[in-house]
């Protein structure tokens, strides 16, 4: 879920990237979409979802990577070039979650996130689509709301 009033979670990631933290791409992908739109889903599923039913209320699919890209683009600094393998990830998150033991601050990257960020994930929302009317806006729409609203706020 991408979009304003994110601090955490992608903010995190963005202002990572930006400080120059991220020095390779993630080889995963992910479906992406607005927060608007999972919102709207979700109201919508009060007169019009079925009672027991899930709705998956994913949207775009896109490689990690080009998130990555894409988002340091806007940003105006420089994304990396390449990608490093899963089992890299998750060696450097095994490391950062031991070294945060010591230090008491955040990994930079958990080896939950790592797990995520090295897999294919691809989901199918036509369910959502056709009852709830979900609508599947664009990465770069996601990105331009969630990135605008967090230099609007002085937070990257």
């Amino acid at each position: 879920i991408l979009g304003p009033f994110d601090r955490h979670t992608w903010a995190r990631t963005f202002s990572m990237l930006k400080s120059g933290k991220i020095a390779a791409l993630p080889p995963g992908t992910i479906s992406f979409n607005h927060v608007r739109e999972v919102v709207n889903a979700h109201i919508a599923a009060v007169d019009k979802g079925v009672q027991g039913e899930q709705y998956i209320l994913a949207g775009e699919t896109m490689a990690l990577a080009v998130l990555i890209q894409k988002t340091a683009a806007l940003l105006g600094c420089k994304a990396p070039t390449m990608t490093a393998p899963a089992p890299v990830l998750s060696l450097l998150a095994f490391f950062q979650s031991i070294a945060s033991q010591f230090t008491g601050k955040e990994p930079d990257i958990s080896p939950e996130v790592a797990s995520f960020m090295g897999k294919k994930h691809v989901y199918d929302s036509s369910k959502a689509q056709r009852v709830l009317g979900l609508r599947t806006v664009s990465l770069d729409e996601c990105l331009q709301d969630s990135i605008g609203w967090l230099q609007q706020e002085n937070l990257i």
